[in-house]
């Protein structure tokens, strides 16, 4: 039983998810936790979400952003305001169970040094579990582990951190967009010697990607979200690797991107290729401006590669990023700066 009730800060992102409001907040307002407050950010939809919440849930607080500003940027500006010391990034397309926060906070109310956890994604019928936490192979390509095996991070749709930790580490890296900013701020944290738990008995479900795609109920790869994820994840590698495996690495990215291309060339999807190029070009843009963040990370390094590394899958995640190619478009309004 819980002794105190530190007060908990749900937000909510939004991008043209109205379809999804009504079960996602309706599912937060039957939480039994007694101390929490529920922020919506809307990054600028154009399905009226932003109405449509506060006409039938006005006791969630809304922000409304005049552009999409990302996943990373938009949660970003609302940890800023928000009141609770723990905060639980939830996306529109997810419901929870009545009891969520109160598990959450059990976990972290006895150990100070948790920084993140991680919750029981059902499929959004409740019917397959998808995940409890994540880890990536070396090269940062995201994997659902083994049973037994440890996570390394939590997927963003239904993220848990102390809010203190997250603002001392500089938060999600602004620069993501979207996609892989998860990965990021859990390996940033492990290495800053927080630890990254999951929470098995805390149960969200979630419609992935379901406030992205537009065509169909499908989830499919795009150019978009492999531009996306392609270059975000190589900026985790420049960033958060020591130096002596940072060297090890990169050579190893780079042969796994050439034959990616090659792939891309032999069954004629130049706009993966593109996509593949654009993210090297873009990391060879930033190189000065992620150097400078990750002379911070190695500064506040209290956890060696080797532990990191443990928590690793020893399977390649990109091999599967093959598996499903399609070129539909995300429903995003998003241009490169």
């Amino acid at each position: 039983m819980l002794t105190g009730y530190p007060k908990v800060s749900v937000i909510v992102l939004n991008y043209n998810g109205i379809k999804y409001a009504t079960k996602c907040f309706t599912s937060l307002e039957k939480q039994t936790y007694p101390n929490y407050e529920v922020i919506m950010v809307d990054n600028a939809s154009t399905d009226d979400s932003a109405s449509y919440v506060r006409q039938h849930f006005p006791w969630v607080k809304i922000i409304s952003n005049s552009v999409n500003m990302g996943y990373a940027k938009a949660n970003n500006e609302a940890a800023k305001q928000v009141e609770g010391g723990y905060i639980l990034f939830l996306n529109m397309d997810t419901w929870v169970k009545s009891n969520l926060l109160d598990v959450l906070v059990s976990e972290v109310i006895n150990d100070a040094m948790i920084g993140a956890c991680a919750c029981t994604q059902l499929s959004y019928d409740g019917k397959r579990r998808l995940n409890t936490g994540m880890t990536i192979d070396i090269m940062a390509y995201p994997i659902v582990p083994e049973a037994g095996e440890q996570i390394l991070y939590s997927d963003g749709a239904s993220l848990f951190v102390n809010k203190r930790f997250f603002l001392q580490l500089g938060g999600f890296d602004s620069e993501y967009f979207m996609y892989a900013e998860d990965v990021d701020l859990c390996w940033r944290m492990l290495l800053a010697g927080y630890d990254v738990v999951s929470v098995s008995s805390a149960i969200i479900g979630h419609k992935s990607a379901g406030t992205f795609v537009l065509s169909g109920e499908t989830y499919r790869i795009n150019k978009l979200r492999r531009y996306l994820a392609e270059r975000n994840s190589l900026r985790s590698i420049l960033k958060n690797y020591s130096a002596h495996n940072l060297i090890c690495i990169l050579p190893l990215r780079f042969t796994i991107t050439t034959f990616q291309v090659m792939f891309f060339f032999l069954i004629r999807h130049p706009d993966f290729i593109n996509a593949e190029a654009n993210a090297i070009v873009w990391n060879l843009r930033k190189l000065k401006e992620t150097f400078a963040l990750r002379s911070i990370v190695q500064r506040n390094r209290r956890v060696s590669d080797r532990i990191i590394v443990r928590r690793m899958s020893k399977a390649v995640g990109v091999v599967r990023s093959f598996a499903a190619i399609q070129q539909d478009s995300l429903g995003v309004d998003w241009k490169e700066k």
